[in-house]
């Protein structure tokens, strides 16, 4: 029956792409229960995820590319020909053809990857864990991991990121998710929420544990904006971790620190709402772009997606043309983020990917523009879960298990551009 409906979902992906959005068109109305739903889509995932490869091996032994035979290429049944292929494509492509194909990325891709990590072309193919985001100041991750457990659901806490916990994908649909207690969140991005609050609050122990701290009556009402939110996961997160530096303190819901969301979405915008009354997280959604001024700025920009390539196989195909539009899109927005940066506040860039027109390219272009941005040390996270970006003028999230995403923190200086005093300031 899973192997039917995978082979329906991949004959609608190969007419009309976006996967997802195949997948969304055809499960609901499988009758598969949640876990034959699961099956199917680690099947459809690992079709697209090495369809260059399959089309390779397919080609080669004169075989119609059919839905039919995707699926069975996807769950094993041509091993000796995939092996015989190898050999082929070792002696008849040259290295950058031979590692696209085998590894089942664009040309481009492939060689990007190349020039940064070659382990990435592995990594990047490997089965994404499911990792949960814990409201810590409300419940701990060993209680969401015996509520997961009850569930039939194994469960263990992230070795480095202790609001994460490494579970199994159908804790999307678990208690403490509905419940509001812990959403779904890669732990790349939970790295990225405990960054920014760190940023907002000041010095804290290693790794988001809690404030090493002076008196709280030094930090201040602070605004954070979120300026691509999506559906709210950063902010959400941020939230969580921000309500349990401040917890014993004094601070009620994040302390003194008034977090802020915009997108360009709507939809989106409505759905993080529901989740911010689901998570009880105190949040000001834009329905417009803000005009005000802020401590920090967090612009997790659309991006080519690279780095969250395990969860979103379609992004392995991305072109140089594509990356080309998407910069465009991306120095836009950070022309407008900016803006709303007050002096002395931060600007964090964060995209999740690996081109470096999207990552330091896109940083030195920012430093060139005169709006008094420089590159400064995060602090938070440098001895376990970021590591310096080839290049330097950022960091990568290296959480085990985690998405690889490039993260660049800038500070405004007052001087140069920018400096538009606001309400509040």
């Amino acid at each position: 029956m899973e192997k039917n409906v995978a082979t329906k979902i991949i004959q609608k992906y190969l007419r009309k792409g976006n996967m997802a959005m195949c997948m969304r068109d055809v499960l609901p109305h499988s009758g598969l229960a949640q876990e034959q739903r699961d099956a199917v889509a680690k099947l459809v995932h690992n079709v697209v995820r090495w369809k260059r490869w399959y089309d390779y091996v397919l080609g080669l032994y004169m075989v119609e590319k059919t839905p039919d035979a995707y699926v069975e290429m996807a769950i094993g049944k041509h091993v000796d020909q995939e092996k015989k292929a190898e050999k082929m494509a070792r002696k008849e492509m040259n290295e950058t053809e031979y590692l696209a194909t085998r590894f089942s990325f664009s040309t481009y891709a492939a060689e990007t990857i190349k020039r940064v990590n070659r382990e990435w072309l592995t990594y990047l193919n490997s089965e994404p864990e499911t990792h949960l985001c814990v409201d810590l100041s409300r419940t701990s991750a060993e209680q969401v991991i015996d509520a997961l457990k009850k569930e039939d659901l194994s469960a263990t806490q992230h070795p480095q990121i202790q609001s994460c916990v490494i579970t199994q994908p159908g804790a999307r649909y678990s208690t403490p998710v509905e419940k509001g207690f812990a959403i779904v969140q890669d732990v790349s991005s939970q790295t990225i929420a405990h960054l920014v609050a760190d940023l907002l609050v000041g010095n804290t122990k290693k790794n988001g544990e809690g404030r090493d701290c002076e008196e709280e009556e030094n930090v201040g009402r602070k605004k954070m904006l979120d300026y691509c939110a999506g559906s709210g996961g950063k902010t959400i997160a941020t939230s969580f971790v921000l309500k349990k530096k401040f917890q014993g303190i004094g601070g009620e819901k994040t302390g003194r620190i008034d977090l802020h969301a915009y997108d360009i979405n709507r939809r989106k915008l409505l759905a993080l709402k529901k989740r911010a009354e689901q998570t009880k997280t105190d949040v000001h959604v834009h329905m417009e772009k803000p005009e005000d001024t802020y401590n920090l700025v967090l612009v997790d920009a659309p991006c080519s997606d690279l780095g969250a390539a395990r969860r979103n196989p379609e992004a392995k195909y991305v072109k140089k043309e594509d990356v080309e539009r998407l910069v465009d899109v991306q120095k836009e927005i950070l022309g407008e983020a900016e803006k709303r940066v007050r002096r002395g506040g931060y600007l964090v860039y964060c995209v999740c990917t690996v081109t470096p027109e999207e990552t330091d390219h896109m940083v030195s272009w920012v430093e060139k523009q005169g709006w008094g941005l420089t590159v400064v040390e995060p602090g938070w996270g440098v001895d376990g879960v970021l590591t310096r970006w080839p290049r330097g003028k950022g960091y990568r999230t290296t959480p085990a298990g985690g998405d690889i995403l490039f993260v660049s923190v800038m500070r405004k200086d007052g001087q140069k551009g920018g400096d538009q005093k606001k309400s509040g300031e």
